[in-house]
């Protein structure tokens, strides 16, 4: 589930009963004691959120994700100004991988493009064509090449909205979200804030771990394609972010941000999910110093990712 990337473990516990039906008292004829068969031991599963890549490995995708940010400023009661920006990119290819680090995350990729277009205020185009070929190495900085030529720093930009081009960095989901013991459907456990604080945190957004609280669930078992998959939820509230790089005459009076992650993970450990969702919200209120009455300026980022993959033959 991506980008804080993005989800699950769990708890253990194991619920074995049974029950039997005490013999009737001896007649003539004399009735066979009746016992009725416990139950078998109810399903444990083991949740691995983290699955480690090898180069080669190639997956059909169709990614999708929507930004949406608005800023409404105020001068007391006054609405004064009111700006909304919207982008949608939709991605479409064949994936393979090129390249991961120790732990098997996907540090290179190329892509076949299928379809890939992008929705701005300007209108739709096409971010790349049928059949060209993306090259993606996620770094400090990243690098996106489409037919071996460097994309546009706007593209780019976009490309990031749909791939998540930052290079990957502890922790990881298992070691945020998750448990190393197997759970029963149903089950769910409070994340790690420190980590998780840690794993959101930007050089120009930090979260206070104490002001953070979410919590995992395994929500169902699905058959997906001949696929057993686990349904897994992530729930995360924060309060309190602290950003960098304000304006000297502003002030941030109140911040939150909530996540919902949702992926299907497939029970073999190996297959990455075959659907892996995250919402996000975000919202700042920044106070602005001026002559006169304070302005405040309420500012709110929605964003959604939807990433579907099936594993190519």
């Amino acid at each position: 589930m991506g980008r804080l990337a993005v989800i699950v473990g769990l708890v253990a516990s194991t619920v074995t009963w049974a029950a039997c039906r005490p013999p009737p008292p001896v007649t003539e004829p004399p009735v066979a004691q009746v016992v009725q068969p416990a139950p078998p031991e109810r399903q444990t599963y083991q949740v691995k959120l983290r699955r480690p890549r090898q180069p080669g490995d190639r997956e059909n995708i169709h990614y999708v994700a929507m930004e949406k940010q608005t800023k409404v400023t105020r001068v007391g009661p006054q609405v004064v100004g009111e700006e909304t920006k919207a982008r949608r990119v939709e991605l479409e290819g064949l994936l393979t991988v090129r390249d991961v680090n120790e732990p098997g995350q996907v540090i290179a990729s190329q892509i076949v493009v299928q379809k890939c277009t992008a929705q701005t205020s300007e209108g739709v185009r096409e971010l790349a064509r049928s059949g060209q070929v993306l090259e993606i190495v996620r770094g400090d900085p990243p690098t996106v090449t489409l037919d071996q030529q460097p994309v546009s720093e706007d593209d780019q930009d976009l490309f990031d909205l749909v791939l998540s081009l930052d290079p990957p960095a502890p922790p990881t989901e298992d070691e945020a979200l998750g448990s190393s013991q197997p759970v029963q459907v149903g089950a769910s456990w409070p994340i790690d804030a420190q980590l998780t604080a840690a794993s959101m945190s930007r050089p120009d957004m930090v979260l206070d771990p104490a002001r953070l609280r979410g919590q995992t669930s395994v929500l169902g078992v699905e058959d997906v394609d001949g696929r057993e998959c686990l349904d897994v939820q992530v729930l995360v509230e924060i309060r309190g972010v602290q950003m960098a790089n304000l304006p000297p005459n502003a002030t941030l009076l109140s911040s939150e941000m909530q996540v919902q992650m949702r992926a299907l993970f497939p029970t073999d450990l190996v297959t990455p999910p075959v659907r892996d969702e995250a919402a996000m919200r975000l919202h700042f209120q920044i106070g602005v110093a001026r002559e006169g009455p304070q302005g405040v300026i309420d500012l709110t980022v929605e964003r959604h990712e939807l990433k579907l993959s099936v594993p190519a033959s």
